[in-house]
């Protein structure tokens, strides 16, 4: 029998696309806290995983898309 290779928390989240709320913060340039106290509906869509939430890539690249603020020439 060929031995399985365990994989690690960072590998699993990689595998599905998850990013981990602390990571999100640090993206936004935003305290974990802050990150909680904010309303689901000013949030990527994200997945519960007990107590914690995981932010798909897709979701995160689509909030980050329509938060672009775009320079208008003066």
């Amino acid at each position: 029998m060929i031995p399985r290779k365990e994989l690690t928390a960072r590998e699993l989240l990689d595998r599905f696309g998850l990013m981990p709320e602390e990571e999100l913060a640090t993206l936004l340039g935003i305290t974990v806290k802050t990150l909680k106290n904010r309303r689901h509906a000013d949030l990527p869509a994200f997945v519960k995983a007990g107590r914690r939430r995981l932010f798909r890539a897709e979701s995160v690249q689509a909030y980050l898309d329509a938060h672009t603020v775009t320079a208008t020439p003066a």
